[in-house]
C-alpha cells in the first residue's frame, strides 16, 4: 500500500485514499487509526501538529517534491521527522519513472540531491540509506530549527514599508532597511526566523521600549501580498506593546536563531493572518529554551 501517515501521540492520520483489502477505510481496519483521504499536500493544518511524517512508495509521485516538504514542515515541530521510503530501492524505483513519468515524474533523491532540495528548508538529512531493495531517507527538523550559521545577526534602521496594514491585521512590524543587509540577505533563505530584538528607544521611552524581546522576522518578498516586482523586505514583528506606534529612523538589532519555514503563498489573508499566528506561538515557544534564553543574556549585539 502506498501511503502518507502522520503519526500523533495518539493517532495516524493516512493522508492517501487508501483501503484495506475488504474495501473498507482504514479506520475499520485499524482501531484507533483516524484517517483523513485526499492529496496531502490539502491536508488540513488542524489534522497536525505531528510527531511523525511517513511516505512509503509515495515521495516520487508528487508534482513537486519541494511542495510536499514544505507541507511538511508546517506539521512538524523541532526534532520531529520525516521518513522517505521504498521497499524496491532506487535502482527499481528509477525504473519505474523511467516507463511511467507521469505517473511517477520524480526519481527517489540520492544523498547529494537531497542536499540541494532541501537548501531553504527547515530540515536536515540525518540518514540515508540506498541499498538495492531498500531505500530510506530520514529528515529531521532541528532543535530549536536552528539553521546553518545561526545566530545571524541584523543591524539597520527602521524605514517605512509598502503599507500592507500589518497593525490593522494585529501583527504591526518593523521594517530595517535592506540596504545595509543586503550581502547578508544574499546568504539567508527567503522565510520565517524567530530570534531577539533590541530597538534603540529614546531615553524619554519606558525602559522596557529598550529591552530586548522575542521577535518573529519574514525575509523575502511576501508572495501573499506582493503587488508586483516588489524588493525584498526584512519585517520584524517584536512581541511586545510599544508606547509609540512609530519608530522610523531608529535603528534595531535582530538575533535570527532559528528558521521556522520557508515563505508560502496562500490563499487569503485570513489564511495568512492564520499562519503568522501559529509562527508567533511556535517562536514564543522555542525561545523560552535554555539555549535561546542563553543568546539573549550574554550576546554581545544588545545593548544594555
Amino acid at each position: 500500500m502506498s501511503t502518507t501517515c502522520c503519526r500523533s501521540r495518539h493517532f495516524c492520520h493516512a493522508a492517501v485514499g487508501a483501503s484495506c483489502r475488504h474495501g473498507n477505510t482504514l479506520a475499520v481496519c485499524f482501531a484507533g487509526v483516524r484517517t483523513w483521504i485526499g492529496d496531502f499536500l490539502d491536508l488540513p493544518h488542524y489534522m497536525g501538529p505531528v510527531d511523525c511524517i511517513c511516505m512509503n512508495a509515495v515521495f516520487g509521485n508528487f508534482y513537486s517534491l519541494e511542495a510536499a516538504l514544505i507541507k511538511a514542515s508546517t506539521l512538524l515541530q523541532p526534532e520531529d521527522h520525516v521518513v522517505i521510503s521504498h521497499p524496491m530501492g532506487r535502482s527499481w524505483h528509477t525504473q519505474l519513472h523511467e516507463r511511467d513519468p507521469q505517473v511517477v515524474p520524480h526519481q527517489l533523491p540520492d544523498k547529494q540531491q537531497w542536499q540541494k532540495l532541501l537548501h531553504g528548508l527547515p530540515f536536515e538529512l540525518v540518514t540515508y540509506r540506498d541499498e538495492p531493495e531498500l531505500y530510506v531517507a530520514l529528515l529531521q527538523v532541528p532543535k530549536g530549527y536552528r539553521f546553518p550559521g545561526a545566530p545571524i545577526l541584523l543591524h539597520s534602521k527602521v524605514v517605512a514599508g509598502f503599507g500592507r496594514g500589518s497593525r490593522q491585521l494585529g501583527v504591526p512590524t518593523a521594517n530595517m532597511d535592506p540596504g545595509p543587509l543586503h550581502e547578508l540577505l544574499q546568504q539567508l533563505p527567503n522565510g520565517v526566523y524567530c530570534g531577539w530584538a533590541q530597538l534603540e528607544a529614546p531615553e524619554v521611552w519606558p525602559d522596557a521600549d529598550r529591552a530586548v524581546h522575542k521577535m518573529v522576522m519574514n525575509v523575502g518578498r511576501r508572495p501573499t501580498v506582493n503587488a508586483g516586482d516588489e524588493a525584498s523586505t526584512v519585517e520584524v514583528h517584536i512581541l511586545h506593546e510599544y508606547s509609540q506606534e512609530e519608530f522610523y529612523g531608529l535603528m534595531l538589532h535582530a538575533v535570527a536563531l532559528g528558521f521556522i519555514r520557508p515563505e508560502i503563498r496562500f490563499s487569503g489573508l485570513q489564511q495568512l493572518l492564520s499562519r503568522i499566528k501559529t509562527d508567533i506561538g511556535i517562536a514564543k515557544v522555542q525561545l523560552d529554551d535554555a539555549d535561546a534564553v542563553a543568546v539573549n543574556d550574554q550576546h554581545p549585539l544588545f545593548k544594555q
